[in-house]
């Protein structure tokens, strides 16, 4: 309503009437609106006085009436005959002329719009809107553009030929093929032609004059159709059949045939179309140049030719559009060998970019780069992020996306400060409230992006009642979305999810305790103990049998581990019911976590198999998209590592991976090695049986990885394997040795580490990379932006180490044990890769990009 303006007759009517209804407070109100309606010239102020009439009691002649007498002026009262009343001098000429206005013009009423008729209003300028952006946009059906196309190749064959369409072309499989032949037949007659007359030849202007073979959307049609039917000599045949024809127009066609090389990452049949057909290549044609240097690149290998592209465009004078700097960024961003050198590198050419190309990013640039501060390699920044994020929104006063809200989310959340992650929680809640529709909907629905990254939100605060209502809200998206029809199932679970959900149940610390109960023991009360025993038992564990008081607290144990040893998996057809509340004892948890559990390998089993029940078209399955993988199951078994004995998780260990046919990665050995060091003094010797067998599984990886290096992608076996990862194994044995009292055998095995990673291989560094991104003068070597320097770049390819912290106590038991010569060694290695540590930073920092 505020988009239409009242009449001022119509608002000074309404400020009257609704003065004049209480007569406590007539003369200060009529004063008022007699002295707003004289600074805005409104006559209907006077036409409504005409026709109220006055409150009773009402002395005209008062100081506190709008033309009464004022103390201190003379002032002469008439009586006029107009409507009955007495009027003033004043009044009376405000109202003649009011009446003459009246017969000039009468009053009409006002027009009123409802919620309904504004909400139509704004739905049909939001379609025309949307039409106007669709119009523009050259977004066409690929169905519809291929029938089109193969119309126009089917009318050209029939004109070329000169034959009937039906009778030649049910026989061809190919109609395309016969209309490029033909086609190079009339070019080459044509070419004859102008070789037998000499005018033609001697003549370039003449030569060049467009036959009209056919026309620019036929010779489009036909390239599309080559393109749509794989066959990129055709369509390059096209392309150079039409410059011989003397088509003046080739850059549609040029980036048609460019569009197919870049896709299918062709660098040199790309470069091949470009150096032959596009002379001054457009901006288009330079962003697919790059593109196809970003597509023929490996599996998460650095764009170093690309980015050589980049820059030489730039020498040139003609820098590519920005589209292509932001696909250089990304494949930067998804660099894994140097993934700290490639986040530097992302930095260095934005900074670059809007010094020398591109000062004013876009949307999906400012997306990027909120990326980029919580990529891997380097701790997350989400204080640059919201500086991005302030600066794209309202600096540059650019609409926030769901990518970005996404994006600036994920920082948050990979930062790991409780602070930053329920401003992550705020931020989903602003994108998912602050932008409606004229009807409330959500612009921005969610998905599976941002219920992950709430759920890894959660699981890092450890707030388990967050996770739960998370997940209940993706199942019951999951579950609209398959009544519904739709086939996207944007909010459908999958094996992320349900990792941070078991990890969440992990960090998770039920709040009941059997060692915090207390329970009185009392002959005046003995009726409160049994119910109390009886709220233990049914509260803390359903199979094991409540203890008295009396009971020592090392029996109850052993019988608590005695019953879960006989544990067995989850059973698919469990039917545990989720409470409202979280789980109150680790057995609650347990249960909810292996119901879960339980029901992901069955949905995902029928998936698989295809098997359905009698009603399984109207029962959705909404944990069927979770691929049971070796990640999945490391952090179901961390929820086991977190809450179930010893024989429990031991048994998990061992038979659940060969159960379920997945094989175990390098994760699942680390973690078991690290749960068996966190075992207590009286499980520890039954905890080193488990790490000795872990301990055989792991030394095959390990030397698989130490002996390929870095061809680790080739091998199954030890993909993900890193020097971090080689440490945390090493140094979880060595403590399980330690602890166990088994002193010379953990010298010995770092005596086998040193051998393997000797310290003096730290003192290897690799050459820096050279700055090319970070110079806007091409020709020197001296970086003149840059938003990261040599200190802020990790090194990624530091070998396996040891330090003090991971010999620490194996260092207190020697000497506790007064081994001299044990505890020298241990001294010696620790020193020996501090020392070569420190001169390996000293030379990276000396060190000079290549």
């Amino acid at each position: 309503m505020s988009a239409f303006r009242l009449p001022a007759s119509l608002l000074d009517l309404t400020l009257v009437q609704a003065s004049l209804r209480s007569h406590a407070r007539v003369p200060r109100t009529t004063r008022l609106c007699a002295v707003y309606a004289s600074r805005r010239h409104g006559h209907g102020v006077s036409a409504a006085l005409a026709q109220v009439p006055y409150p009773d009691g009402l002395d005209l002649h008062s100081d506190q009436f709008l033309y009464g007498e004022q103390p201190g002026k003379d002032r002469e009262i008439t009586s006029t005959d107009v409507g009955g009343r007495p009027r003033s001098g004043l009044l009376s000429e405000l109202e003649e002329r009011v009446l003459s206005l009246q017969e000039a013009e009468p009053l009409v009423d006002t027009l009123t719009y409802s919620e309904e008729d504004l909400l139509e209003i704004y739905e049909d300028l939001l379609k025309q809107s949307t039409t106007v952006a669709l119009q523009e946009s050259s977004t066409v059906d690929p169905a519809v553009q291929e029938e089109h196309d193969r119309n126009a190749v089917l009318d050209v064959y029939g004109r070329l030929f000169e034959s009937d369409i039906e009778t030649l072309v049910p026989g061809a499989k190919y109609p395309y093929l016969g209309v490029v032949e033909r086609l190079q037949e009339i070019c080459l007659s044509l070419d004859a032609f102008r070789i037998s007359t000499p005018s033609l030849s001697a003549d370039a202007a003449l030569s060049n004059i467009p036959t009209g073979i056919l026309t620019n959307d036929e010779w489009l049609s036909l390239i599309r159709t080559c393109i749509t039917a794989q066959d990129s000599a055709a369509a390059e045949t096209v392309l150079s059949l039409m410059k011989q024809s003397g088509v003046t127009s080739l850059e549609d066609a040029i980036n048609s045939v460019l569009s197919m090389y870049a896709l299918n990452g062709n660098i040199a049949a790309t470069e091949r179309v470009l150096f032959s057909y596009a002379t001054s290549p457009s901006e288009r044609q330079r962003d697919l140049h790059v593109k196809a240097y970003i597509k023929a690149l490996p599996f998460r290998a650095f764009p170093t030719d690309a980015l050589d592209v980049l820059h030489s465009y730039e020498t040139k004078g003609i820098p590519p559009p920005q589209k292509s700097y932001t696909r250089v960024m990304y494949a930067l961003l998804n660099v894994r060998d140097r993934a700290a050198e490639a986040r530097a590198r992302v930095f260095d050419l934005f900074a670059h970019m809007r010094y020398a190309a591109h000062p004013d990013p876009d949307a999906v640039l400012y997306c990027t780069m909120i990326r980029a501060c919580s990529s891997v390699g380097m701790p997350a920044e989400p204080e640059r992020a919201m500086d991005l994020f302030t600066e794209m929104t309202t600096d540059r006063g650019q609409a926030p996306t769901q990518q970005a809200y996404l994006a600036l989310a994920r920082v948050f959340v990979c930062s790991g400060e409780e602070r930053y992650i329920h401003s992550a929680f705020r931020l989903a809640k602003e994108m998912l409230d602050a932008h409606r529709d004229a009807r409330g909907l959500n612009a921005f629905r969610p998905d599976n992006r941002l219920f992950e990254t709430l759920l890894d939100g959660a699981k890092r605060i450890r707030d388990l009642g967050r996770t739960r209502w998370i997940l209940a809200e993706m199942v019951r998206e999951n579950m609209e979305d398959t009544k519904a029809g739709l086939r996207t199932r944007s909010a459908g679970l999958d094996e992320p999810a349900m990792r941070h959900v078991f990890h969440s149940y992990a960090t998770y610390k039920p709040p009941f305790r059997r060692s915090s109960t207390v329970l009185v023991d009392s002959e005046a009360t003995s009726t409160s103990n049994t119910t109390e025993r009886n709220v233990v038992q049914s509260t803390d564990d359903v199979h094991v049998e409540s203890s008295t008081a009396t009971e020592p607290a090392d029996a109850a144990d052993a019988e608590l581990e005695e019953d879960f040893s006989s544990a067995q998996l989850p059973s698919p057809r469990s039917s545990t019911q989720f409470s409202y509340m979280p789980p109150q004892t680790r057995n609650e948890l347990l249960a909810e976590v292996g119901a879960l559990f339980a029901r992901v390998i069955e949905e995902r089993q029928a998936v698989q198999t295809g098997t359905t029940g009698n009603d399984a078209d109207a029962v959705p399955r909404p944990f069927g998209n979770v691929v049971i993988t070796p990640r999945l199951i490391n952090s179901y078994l961390s929820v086991h590592y977190a809450h179930s004995p010893l024989e429990v998780w031991g048994h998990l260990y061992r038979t659940l991976h060969n159960s379920l046919g997945v094989p175990r990665d390098a994760l699942t050995y680390i973690d078991a090695l690290e749960r068996c060091t966190t075992c207590s003094p009286g499980e520890r010797s039954r905890a080193f049986k488990i790490a000795e067998e872990v301990w055989g599984s792991w030394q095959n990886v390990e030397e698989a990885w130490r002996t390929r290096g870095e061809r680790t992608q080739d091998d199954p076996t030890v993909v993900g394997v890193d020097a971090r990862l080689v440490e945390r194994a090493n140094a979880a044995m060595i403590r399980m040795l330690t602890l166990t009292g088994r002193l010379q055998r953990a010298l010995n095995h770092v005596r086998t580490f040193a051998e393997h990673y000797p310290p003096l291989r730290v003192l290897s560094t690799q050459a820096k990379p050279v700055l090319y991104s970070s110079r806007p003068i091409l020709s020197i070597h001296r970086p003149l932006v840059r938003l990261t320097s040599a200190t802020d770049i990790p090194d990624d390819h530091v070998p396996p180490m040891l330090t003090f912290s991971e010999l620490e106590i194996l260092h207190h038991r020697l000497l506790a044990a007064g081994d001299r010569t044990g505890l020298g060694f241990v001294k010696w290695v620790c020193k020996a890769y501090e020392g070569a540590l420190w001169r390996r930073r000293a030379a990276a920092l000396r060190d000079a990009p290549s």
